[in-house]
C-alpha cells in the first residue's frame, strides 16, 4: 500500500472534517430558514383576517363584506390570495371573486378567539390557510351570549412563492456553501505549504548528503525538527568517525602482520620441505585479505554514495583481464550509461570481482555482462558458458567454504562475500541456468539510495 505524505494526509482529514461541518452548518440554516418563511407566511396572513374583520358587519344577525376588497388581489380570478367566511354550519357566507371553487373541506380554528395554521389543495395548487374564529355581539351593551352567531374566517396564500423563495434561498446557500468550502480548502492548502516548507527542506537535505552533494544538515529548522536534525548530525559525524577508525585499524593490522608474515615467508622459502608451511601460510594471507575487505563492507553505510556502475566494472576487468590473458575468454558487456550502484564503490569493485573471477575460472569461452538501470532498480546479470550449478546446488553454493569444483583454487567464499554483500544493501541474488549453458547470476538493488548495514 502505498504512503501518503503528511501533509495530505492532514488536507484531506481537514477536508472532511470542514465539508462536513459546512453541510450539517448549511442544512440547520436552511431548516431554520423555512420556519422562518413559513411563520412570516403565516403573518401575512394574519394581517389580511384583520384587514377583513376591519371592513366586516352585521346587519339583521347576517354577516356583510364589500364586493371589492382594497387588496387587488382578492378581487382577481384565480390569483394566489383568497378569503372566505363560514358559518358554524361551514356555509358559505362570503367568498373573493378570487376563488371560484372551494375546497370540500377547509380547516378551521376549532375555538373561538384562536388560531388555526394549515395546507389545503385546491385545483392541484396547494395554499397556506389561516382560519380565526370569531362570536359576532349583537346586543346593545356589548355582552355576548350563546345566540350570537358565530363565523369563520379563512384566508389563504398559494406556496409558489414560498416555494419560488426556498428554492432561490437553497441555491444561493448551495454556491455560497461551495466557495466558502473552496475558499477555506485554498487558505488550508497554502498555510501547510508553509507550515511544511521546513520537513520539505529537509528532504532535500537529506537527499544531497545520500548523493554526496553536502556532509551535514545545514538549514535553519523550527524547534519542533531543530532537536532531530542536532541529533541527525552527530549520529552522521559519530558514522563518518567511526568508519574512519575501521579503516585505520585494518590499517594498523595489516601493517602489524606484513612484517611477521615477510620473514615467515622468508625462512620458508631457505627450506627445501615447505610444502606444508607455505601452504598453511598463503591460507592465513587469505584469511587476512577476506578479513580485510569485510571490513570495508561491513561499516556503517548511513550515507551511501552514488558509484558508477560501467567505471567500476571496467577496473575490475582490467585487472582480471590481466590475471587470466592466457585463458581465452571472450568478456562482453552491455551497461546502460546511466546505471549507478547506491553504495560504496568498494562493495561493488567486491561483487563484480568474486563474479567475474568465478566465471574466468568455470567458463569455457564467454563471458557476458549486463547491467539495467530502471526507475526504481538496478539490475546486474554476469553469466558465463561453463558446466553451470546444478539446481540441487542452487542454495548451498553462496554458504562459505561450499565449491562445485575442488579442482579449481580458491577457499569458497567468493560467493559468500557476494551474498553478504547484495544482502547488506537489502538487494536480491538469484543464481540460474544461463542460456550459454553456464551459470546465471541475478542481482536486483533498489534505485532507492540505502546504506549497506553489519
Amino acid at each position: 500500500m502505498k504512503s501518503i505524505s503528511l501533509r495530505k494526509r492532514f488536507f484531506f482529514n481537514w477536508a472532511i472534517v470542514i465539508v462536513s461541518v459546512v453541510i450539517l452548518s448549511a442544512l440547520l440554516v436552511d431548516i431554520r430558514y423555512s420556519q422562518q418563511l413559513e411563520i412570516s407566511e403565516q403573518q401575512k396572513l394574519k394581517l389580511h383576517i384583520f384587514t377583513l374583520l376591519s371592513v366586516t358587519e352585521l346587519n339583521n344577525g347576517n354577516i356583510s363584506l364589500p364586493l371589492l376588497l382594497a387588496n387587488p388581489s382578492f378581487n382577481t380570478p384565480n390569483s394566489n390570495l383568497w378569503a372566505v367566511v363560514l358559518d358554524n354550519y361551514d356555509r358559505v357566507l362570503w367568498r373573493s371573486l378570487s376563488i371560484d371553487n372551494l375546497p370540500l373541506k377547509i380547516p378551521k380554528s376549532p375555538d373561538i378567539g384562536t388560531w388555526k395554521y394549515s395546507k389545503v389543495s385546491v385545483n392541484k395548487q396547494t395554499y397556506f390557510t389561516t382560519s380565526y374564529s370569531v362570536r359576532w355581539t349583537s346586543g346593545k351593551d356589548g355582552a355576548s351570549s350563546n345566540q350570537d352567531p358565530i363565523f369563520h374566517l379563512i384566508v389563504a396564500q398559494r406556496s409558489n412563492q414560498f416555494k419560488s423563495d426556498i428554492l432561490a434561498f437553497r441555491i444561493w446557500l448551495l454556491l455560497g456553501s461551495l466557495a466558502f468550502v473552496l475558499t477555506l480548502l485554498c487558505v488550508q492548502y497554502y498555510v501547510l505549504k508553509f507550515s511544511f516548507k521546513p520537513i520539505n527542506t529537509l528532504g532535500e537535505e537529506i537527499k544531497r548528503m545520500e548523493s554526496g552533494g553536502q556532509s551535514k544538515l545545514k538549514a535553519s529548522y523550527p524547534l519542533e525538527l531543530a532537536s532531530v536534525t542536532n541529533n541527525l548530525n552527530l549520529l552522521i559525524d559519530k558514522e563518518h568517525k567511526q568508519r574512519e577508525k575501521y579503516r585505520l585499524a585494518m590499517a594498523d593490522l595489516a601493517h602489524s602482520l606484513k612484517t611477521p608474515l615477510s620473514i615467515i615467508s622468508a625462512e620458508i622459502n631457505h627450506s627445501a620441505d615447505n610444502d606444508i608451511l607455505r601452504n598453511a601460510l598463503s591460507r592465513i594471507n587469505e584469511t587476512v585479505e577476506y578479513q580485510l575487505r569485510r571490513s570495508v563492507i561491513s561499516g556503517h553505510h548511513l550515507l551511501a554514495k552514488e558509484t558508477n556502475v560501467e567505471m567500476t566494472l571496467d577496473m575490475v576487468l582490467s585487472a582480471l583481464e590481466k590475471i587470466h590473458k592466457d585463458s581465452g575468454i571472450k568478456v562482453t558487456k552491455t551497461i546502460d550509461p546511466d546505471s549507478a550502484f547506491m553504495g560504496d564503490e568498494n562493495d561493488l569493485l567486491e561483487l563484480f570481482g568474486n563474479l567475474i573471477d568465478n566465471g574466468f575460472k568455470y567458463a569455457k569461452s564467454q563471458i557476458s555482462i549486463s547491467c539495467m538501470q530502471t526507475s526504481t532498480q538496478l539490475i546486474i546479470i554476469v553469466e558465463d558458458d561453463g558446466i553451470g550449478v546444478p539446481e540441487s546446488e542452487t542454495e548451498s553454493i553462496f554458504k562459505r567454504g561450499n565449491r562445485l569444483d575442488e579442482s579449481k583454487q580458491g577457499q569458497g567464499i567468493g560467493l559468500s562475500i557476494v551474498e553478504n554483500i547484495v544482502t547488506s544493501y537489502d538487494g536480491n541474488i538469484q543464481l540460474k541456468r544461463s542460456d550459454l549453458g553456464g551459470a546465471l547470476f541475478i542481482i536486483n538493488f533498489n534505485s532507492t539510495p540505502q546504506g549497506a548495514s553489519e
